[in-house]
């Protein structure tokens, strides 16, 4: 009888632990194993006079669960982190290669701006529609020029307040968007001309 009130003690005991272990736990995959455990521990407690019985040790069984468990949890941060790892190296190799892109496009087009178009260059930026860059996502080529100091003569500049846009006469535009999208084999729809002062 005193076994039969020491066993029904322990199920009651490991019931409450159990429930109060599985409320704390966050929600999660680690909260998956971890019932998954609490179950196999019940059915230890649940099988303890079969144990006594037989004379199994069921403490050698709960570690090997604990072991199994620790491993698991083990491998999935591991998995996470070498993701993780994976997602900033990619992060890093784009941002690298779009600056050498950049870097490319800068050198191959600051010479002939300055022969051909007597503008000096002064930046290349490029815009994608996703965040991994590739010529299939390229949304626009920002080209910003200004002209050099002290080449042509001064022409007459008209202003139109009611346009959103300040920029250089359009046929002038025109024509070197024309040219940017044969020398660099792109639409002229996605390149955009930015204009500024010299002095800036």
């Amino acid at each position: 009888m005193t076994f039969l009130t020491q066993w029904l003690t322990q199920v009651v005991l490991f019931l409450l632990l159990a429930m109060t272990v599985d409320m704390i736990l966050p929600s999660g995959s680690l909260k998956k194993y971890a019932r998954l455990v609490i179950g196999l521990l019940l059915i230890l407690v649940l099988l303890d006079p079969l144990f006594s019985l037989f004379q199994i040790r069921p403490q050698e069984i709960t570690n090997y669960s604990m072991a199994a468990l620790n491993q698991i949890t083990e491998e999935e941060d591991m998995e996470e982190s070498i993701e993780k790892k994976k997602n900033e190296i990619l992060v890093q190799q784009d941002a690298y290669k779009l600056e050498q892109v950049k870097q490319a496009l800068h050198e191959k087009l600051e010479t002939p701006l300055s022969e051909e178009w007597d503008l000096q260059l002064n930046g290349v930026d490029l815009t994608f529609k996703e965040p991994s860059p590739s010529t299939e996502t390229l949304e626009k080529l920002i080209v910003t020029v200004s002209e050099t100091e002290g080449a042509g003569n001064v022409s007459q500049v008209e202003i139109d307040i009611d346009s959103d846009e300040s920029q250089r006469d359009n046929p002038e535009k025109k024509g070197l968007v024309e040219w940017l999208a044969k020398e660099l084999e792109m639409d002229q729809e996605i390149i955009d001309i930015h204009w500024e002062d010299p002095d800036e």
